[in-house]
Protein backbone atom coordinates (compact mmCIF):
# COMPACT_ATOMS: atom_id res chain seq x y z
CA UNK A 1 0.00 0.00 0.00
CA UNK A 2 1.44 3.37 -1.10
CA UNK A 3 0.96 6.26 1.29
CA UNK A 4 0.93 9.90 0.36
CA UNK A 5 3.51 11.94 2.23
CA UNK A 6 0.81 13.81 4.12
CA UNK A 7 -0.44 10.44 5.43
CA UNK A 8 2.95 9.39 6.82
CA UNK A 9 2.76 8.70 10.57
CA UNK A 10 4.05 11.50 12.76
CA UNK A 11 4.48 9.39 15.89
CA UNK A 12 4.31 5.72 16.79
CA UNK A 13 3.79 4.37 20.30
CA UNK A 14 4.88 0.82 21.14
CA UNK A 15 3.78 -0.98 24.29
CA UNK A 16 6.40 -3.73 24.69
CA UNK A 17 5.55 -5.85 27.71
CA UNK A 18 7.78 -8.74 26.70
CA UNK A 19 11.33 -9.98 27.14
CA UNK A 20 14.65 -8.96 25.65
CA UNK A 21 14.46 -11.72 23.06
CA UNK A 22 11.13 -10.34 21.86
CA UNK A 23 12.75 -6.93 21.52
CA UNK A 24 15.34 -8.39 19.12
CA UNK A 25 12.44 -9.74 17.07
CA UNK A 26 10.76 -6.34 17.02
CA UNK A 27 13.91 -4.35 16.18
CA UNK A 28 13.96 -5.18 12.42
CA UNK A 29 10.48 -3.67 12.03
CA UNK A 30 11.52 -0.53 13.92
CA UNK A 31 14.56 -0.16 11.68
CA UNK A 32 12.39 -0.58 8.59
CA UNK A 33 9.93 2.01 9.93
CA UNK A 34 12.81 4.41 10.61
CA UNK A 35 14.05 3.95 7.03
CA UNK A 36 10.63 4.36 5.44
CA UNK A 37 9.33 7.16 7.68
CA UNK A 38 12.44 9.09 8.82
CA UNK A 39 10.28 11.92 10.13
CA UNK A 40 8.20 9.73 12.45
CA UNK A 41 8.86 9.74 16.18
CA UNK A 42 8.96 6.31 17.86
CA UNK A 43 8.19 6.03 21.57
CA UNK A 44 8.47 2.83 23.62
CA UNK A 45 7.21 1.73 27.02
CA UNK A 46 8.38 -1.57 28.51
CA UNK A 47 10.05 -3.51 31.29
CA UNK A 48 13.14 -2.10 33.01
CA UNK A 49 15.36 -4.79 31.52
CA UNK A 50 14.93 -3.09 28.12
CA UNK A 51 17.07 -0.19 29.30
CA UNK A 52 20.24 -1.88 27.97
CA UNK A 53 18.92 -1.92 24.40
CA UNK A 54 17.05 1.39 24.52
CA UNK A 55 19.47 3.80 26.16
CA UNK A 56 21.81 3.99 23.16
CA UNK A 57 19.34 2.99 20.47
CA UNK A 58 18.95 5.09 17.34
CA UNK A 59 15.62 3.39 16.65
CA UNK A 60 13.60 5.21 19.31
CA UNK A 61 13.09 8.88 20.09
CA UNK A 62 12.02 8.37 23.66
CA UNK A 63 11.15 5.68 26.16
CA UNK A 64 10.09 5.10 29.72
CA UNK A 65 10.13 1.95 31.81
CA UNK A 66 7.53 0.25 33.99
CA UNK A 67 5.70 1.67 35.93
CA UNK A 68 6.49 5.11 34.45
CA UNK A 69 4.08 5.99 31.62
CA UNK A 70 5.56 9.45 31.11
CA UNK A 71 6.76 8.85 27.53
CA UNK A 72 3.16 8.21 26.45
CA UNK A 73 1.61 10.88 28.67
CA UNK A 74 3.85 13.54 27.15
CA UNK A 75 3.40 12.52 23.52
CA UNK A 76 -0.05 10.95 23.13
CA UNK A 77 -3.66 11.79 23.79
CA UNK A 78 -5.86 9.29 25.62
CA UNK A 79 -7.69 8.33 22.42
CA UNK A 80 -4.50 7.71 20.42
CA UNK A 81 -3.74 4.13 19.39
CA UNK A 82 -0.72 2.31 20.84
CA UNK A 83 0.79 -0.75 19.15
CA UNK A 84 0.85 -3.92 21.28
CA UNK A 85 3.95 -5.98 20.41
CA UNK A 86 3.27 -8.81 22.87
CA UNK A 87 1.49 -11.08 20.38
CA UNK A 88 1.71 -14.38 22.23
CA UNK A 89 0.78 -12.73 25.52
CA UNK A 90 -2.63 -11.91 24.11
CA UNK A 91 -3.03 -15.20 22.21
CA UNK A 92 -3.23 -13.55 18.82
CA UNK A 93 -0.81 -15.73 16.87
CA UNK A 94 -1.64 -19.18 18.24
CA UNK A 95 -2.64 -20.39 14.78
CA UNK A 96 -0.50 -18.05 12.70
CA UNK A 97 2.11 -19.68 10.47
CA UNK A 98 4.26 -16.59 9.95
CA UNK A 99 7.52 -15.84 11.65
CA UNK A 100 6.90 -13.02 14.12
CA UNK A 101 9.41 -10.77 12.31
CA UNK A 102 7.47 -11.14 9.07
CA UNK A 103 4.19 -10.66 10.93
CA UNK A 104 5.38 -7.40 12.48
CA UNK A 105 6.54 -6.17 9.10
CA UNK A 106 3.19 -7.01 7.55
CA UNK A 107 1.34 -5.18 10.32
CA UNK A 108 3.37 -2.01 9.72
CA UNK A 109 3.50 -2.54 5.95
CA UNK A 110 7.31 -2.60 5.88
CA UNK A 111 9.81 -5.21 4.65
CA UNK A 112 11.92 -6.66 7.49
CA UNK A 113 13.41 -9.59 5.59
CA UNK A 114 16.77 -7.90 4.93
CA UNK A 115 17.22 -6.29 8.33
CA UNK A 116 18.81 -7.72 11.46
CA UNK A 117 18.99 -6.17 14.94
CA UNK A 118 22.17 -4.71 16.35
CA UNK A 119 23.91 -5.76 19.57
CA UNK A 120 25.72 -2.88 21.29
CA UNK A 121 29.04 -4.34 22.50
CA UNK A 122 31.99 -2.27 23.68
CA UNK A 123 35.60 -3.19 22.95
CA UNK A 124 35.96 -4.40 26.54
CA UNK A 125 32.91 -6.66 26.23
CA UNK A 126 34.17 -8.09 22.94
CA UNK A 127 37.55 -8.74 24.51
CA UNK A 128 35.97 -10.58 27.45
CA UNK A 129 34.24 -13.17 25.26
CA UNK A 130 37.09 -13.49 22.76
CA UNK A 131 39.75 -14.13 25.41
CA UNK A 132 37.50 -16.52 27.33
CA UNK A 133 36.97 -18.56 24.16
CA UNK A 134 40.70 -18.55 23.41
CA UNK A 135 41.44 -19.98 26.84
CA UNK A 136 38.95 -22.77 26.11
CA UNK A 137 40.81 -23.58 22.86
CA UNK A 138 37.72 -23.72 20.64
CA UNK A 139 35.89 -25.98 23.10
CA UNK A 140 33.53 -23.36 24.54
CA UNK A 141 29.83 -24.24 24.56
CA UNK A 142 27.46 -21.70 26.11
CA UNK A 143 24.41 -23.10 27.90
CA UNK A 144 21.23 -21.26 28.85
CA UNK A 145 19.10 -23.86 30.59
CA UNK A 146 16.77 -21.66 32.62
CA UNK A 147 14.39 -18.95 31.46
CA UNK A 148 11.74 -16.70 32.95
CA UNK A 149 9.17 -19.39 32.16
CA UNK A 150 9.47 -22.65 34.07
CA UNK A 151 7.57 -24.57 31.41
CA UNK A 152 10.25 -23.84 28.81
CA UNK A 153 12.89 -25.60 30.87
CA UNK A 154 14.33 -29.09 30.47
CA UNK A 155 15.10 -31.26 33.49
CA UNK A 156 18.40 -30.34 35.15
CA UNK A 157 19.48 -33.98 35.61
CA UNK A 158 19.13 -34.54 31.88
CA UNK A 159 21.40 -31.59 31.18
CA UNK A 160 23.98 -33.09 33.54
CA UNK A 161 23.92 -36.37 31.61
CA UNK A 162 24.52 -34.50 28.36
CA UNK A 163 27.43 -32.57 29.86
CA UNK A 164 29.05 -35.72 31.26
CA UNK A 165 28.94 -37.18 27.76
CA UNK A 166 30.98 -34.23 26.43
CA UNK A 167 33.65 -33.93 29.10
CA UNK A 168 36.19 -32.63 26.58
CA UNK A 169 34.18 -29.44 26.09
CA UNK A 170 33.75 -26.47 28.42
CA UNK A 171 30.08 -25.78 29.12
CA UNK A 172 29.55 -22.28 30.49
CA UNK A 173 26.19 -21.67 32.12
CA UNK A 174 24.84 -18.17 31.50
CA UNK A 175 21.60 -16.47 32.42
CA UNK A 176 19.94 -14.68 35.30
CA UNK A 177 18.50 -17.45 37.51
CA UNK A 178 20.68 -18.16 40.53
CA UNK A 179 20.42 -20.60 43.41
CA UNK A 180 21.61 -24.13 44.08
CA UNK A 181 18.67 -25.65 42.20
CA UNK A 182 19.70 -23.89 38.99
CA UNK A 183 23.39 -24.78 39.01
CA UNK A 184 24.16 -27.65 36.66
CA UNK A 185 27.04 -29.90 37.69
CA UNK A 186 29.92 -30.01 35.25
CA UNK A 187 29.48 -26.45 33.99
CA UNK A 188 31.41 -23.26 34.61
CA UNK A 189 28.76 -21.39 36.58
CA UNK A 190 28.45 -17.79 35.40
CA UNK A 191 24.80 -17.33 36.37
CA UNK A 192 24.44 -13.63 37.22
CA UNK A 193 28.24 -13.35 37.35
CA UNK A 194 28.50 -11.49 34.06
CA UNK A 195 26.85 -8.41 32.67
CA UNK A 196 24.41 -8.90 29.80
CA UNK A 197 26.98 -7.56 27.26
CA UNK A 198 29.58 -10.02 28.58
CA UNK A 199 27.12 -12.91 28.26
CA UNK A 200 26.34 -11.81 24.70
CA UNK A 201 30.06 -11.77 23.94
CA UNK A 202 30.44 -15.31 25.30
CA UNK A 203 27.69 -16.52 22.97
CA UNK A 204 29.26 -14.68 20.05
CA UNK A 205 32.66 -16.37 20.44
CA UNK A 206 31.50 -19.82 21.55
CA UNK A 207 31.80 -22.91 19.37
CA UNK A 208 28.14 -23.76 19.99
CA UNK A 209 25.13 -22.54 21.93
CA UNK A 210 22.64 -24.96 23.49
CA UNK A 211 19.62 -24.21 25.63
CA UNK A 212 15.92 -23.61 25.96
CA UNK A 213 14.17 -21.11 23.73
CA UNK A 214 14.70 -17.61 25.07
CA UNK A 215 16.87 -14.51 24.80
CA UNK A 216 20.16 -16.23 24.05
CA UNK A 217 19.05 -18.26 21.06
CA UNK A 218 18.02 -14.96 19.42
CA UNK A 219 21.42 -13.52 20.34
CA UNK A 220 23.15 -16.58 18.86
CA UNK A 221 21.24 -16.00 15.62
CA UNK A 222 22.31 -12.37 15.38
CA UNK A 223 25.93 -13.37 16.12
CA UNK A 224 25.93 -16.26 13.65
CA UNK A 225 26.74 -18.82 16.36
CA UNK A 226 25.60 -22.41 15.68
CA UNK A 227 22.87 -23.42 18.10
CA UNK A 228 20.64 -26.17 19.40
CA UNK A 229 17.33 -24.95 20.77
CA UNK A 230 14.85 -26.93 22.87
CA UNK A 231 11.26 -25.80 22.38
CA UNK A 232 8.35 -26.15 24.78
CA UNK A 233 5.49 -23.66 24.98
CA UNK A 234 6.57 -21.76 21.87
CA UNK A 235 7.01 -22.79 18.26
CA UNK A 236 10.12 -22.52 16.06
CA UNK A 237 7.79 -21.68 13.18
CA UNK A 238 6.89 -18.35 14.80
CA UNK A 239 10.01 -17.57 16.80
CA UNK A 240 12.77 -19.88 15.56
CA UNK A 241 15.46 -20.05 12.90
CA UNK A 242 16.92 -22.56 10.47
CA UNK A 243 20.40 -21.27 9.62
CA UNK A 244 23.13 -23.05 11.66
CA UNK A 245 20.34 -24.35 13.89
CA UNK A 246 18.91 -27.62 15.12
CA UNK A 247 15.46 -27.16 16.66
CA UNK A 248 14.24 -29.94 18.96
CA UNK A 249 10.48 -29.60 19.18
CA UNK A 250 7.85 -32.11 20.27
CA UNK A 251 4.52 -30.97 18.95
CA UNK A 252 1.77 -32.53 21.03
CA UNK A 253 -1.97 -31.89 20.94
CA UNK A 254 -1.81 -28.70 23.03
CA UNK A 255 1.29 -27.11 21.50
CA UNK A 256 2.20 -24.41 20.91
CA UNK A 257 0.38 -23.00 23.93
CA UNK A 258 2.51 -19.85 24.51
CA UNK A 259 2.09 -20.06 28.26
CA UNK A 260 2.98 -16.91 30.14
CA UNK A 261 5.23 -16.89 33.26
CA UNK A 262 2.22 -16.65 35.59
CA UNK A 263 0.46 -19.64 33.99
CA UNK A 264 0.94 -23.33 34.75
CA UNK A 265 0.97 -26.17 32.29
CA UNK A 266 -2.05 -28.42 32.69
CA UNK A 267 -0.21 -31.35 31.11
CA UNK A 268 2.85 -31.60 33.31
CA UNK A 269 4.88 -34.77 33.19
CA UNK A 270 4.25 -36.94 36.23
CA UNK A 271 7.83 -38.23 36.36
CA UNK A 272 9.55 -34.84 36.07
CA UNK A 273 7.76 -32.55 38.49
CA UNK A 274 6.94 -29.09 37.12
CA UNK A 275 8.18 -30.04 33.65
CA UNK A 276 5.86 -29.56 30.69
CA UNK A 277 4.99 -32.74 28.83
CA UNK A 278 6.36 -31.38 25.55
CA UNK A 279 9.74 -30.70 27.22
CA UNK A 280 9.95 -34.03 29.06
CA UNK A 281 9.35 -35.78 25.71
CA UNK A 282 12.81 -34.60 24.59
CA UNK A 283 15.31 -37.36 25.36
CA UNK A 284 18.93 -37.12 26.47
CA UNK A 285 19.99 -39.13 23.42
CA UNK A 286 18.38 -36.60 21.08
CA UNK A 287 20.32 -33.72 22.58
CA UNK A 288 23.58 -35.69 22.60
CA UNK A 289 23.12 -36.59 18.94
CA UNK A 290 22.22 -33.00 18.07
CA UNK A 291 25.41 -31.68 19.68
CA UNK A 292 27.47 -34.30 17.83
CA UNK A 293 25.87 -33.27 14.54
CA UNK A 294 26.53 -29.57 15.10
CA UNK A 295 30.12 -30.05 16.27
CA UNK A 296 30.93 -32.17 13.21
CA UNK A 297 29.15 -29.94 10.69
CA UNK A 298 30.88 -27.10 8.85
CA UNK A 299 29.14 -23.79 9.34
CA UNK A 300 29.40 -20.24 8.14
CA UNK A 301 29.01 -17.45 10.66
CA UNK A 302 28.46 -14.99 7.82
CA UNK A 303 24.79 -15.19 6.86
CA UNK A 304 22.84 -13.74 4.02
CA UNK A 305 20.15 -11.30 5.08
CA UNK A 306 17.38 -13.78 4.36
CA UNK A 307 19.03 -16.32 6.65
CA UNK A 308 18.71 -14.03 9.64
CA UNK A 309 15.12 -14.97 10.34
CA UNK A 310 14.38 -17.56 7.66
CA UNK A 311 11.47 -15.41 6.56
CA UNK A 312 11.04 -17.19 3.24
CA UNK A 313 10.42 -20.52 4.95
CA UNK A 314 7.51 -19.23 7.02
CA UNK A 315 4.97 -17.94 4.55
CA UNK A 316 1.53 -16.77 5.57
CA UNK A 317 -1.14 -19.47 5.41
CA UNK A 318 -4.89 -19.07 5.36
CA UNK A 319 -6.27 -19.04 8.89
CA UNK A 320 -9.13 -17.59 10.88
CA UNK A 321 -6.97 -14.58 11.82
CA UNK A 322 -5.99 -13.67 8.28
CA UNK A 323 -8.46 -10.83 7.94
CA UNK A 324 -7.23 -9.39 11.25
CA UNK A 325 -3.56 -9.20 10.32
CA UNK A 326 -3.63 -5.40 10.42
CA UNK A 327 -2.29 -2.67 12.66
CA UNK A 328 -5.70 -1.87 14.20
CA UNK A 329 -6.07 -5.44 15.46
CA UNK A 330 -2.80 -5.13 17.41
CA UNK A 331 -3.48 -1.67 18.81
CA UNK A 332 -5.37 -0.29 21.79
CA UNK A 333 -6.23 3.20 22.99
CA UNK A 334 -3.66 4.77 25.29
CA UNK A 335 -6.28 4.98 28.05
CA UNK A 336 -6.83 1.19 27.83
CA UNK A 337 -3.19 0.50 28.71
CA UNK A 338 -3.97 1.23 32.34
CA UNK A 339 -6.32 -1.74 32.27
CA UNK A 340 -3.52 -4.02 30.99
CA UNK A 341 -1.17 -2.71 33.68
CA UNK A 342 -3.65 -3.73 36.36
CA UNK A 343 -4.07 -7.30 35.06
Amino acid sequence: MRLRKKDFPKKIGIFHFAGLGDWLLLAPALKAIRNRFPGAKIYVYGYRQLDYFLKNSKLVDGYSLYPDYSVFKKNFRYDDKIFMSTFSGFFRITHCRQHVVALTGKIFNVDCSRISPELPLTYRDEKFGREFAQRCKDRLITLSAFTSQRMKEWDKKRWEKVIRHYRDYVFVQIGHKTGANNRIQGTVDLLEKTTLPQAISLVKYSRLFVGSEGLFNHIAQVCGTPKIVLWGAGSPLNFGYTHNTLNIYKKISCSPCYLQPYQKCRRQSGFFKNTAKCMSAISVAEVIDAIKTMLESPFDREMTFSDRFAISRNLCAACNHKEKCALDFFSVRFSDLFVFQAI
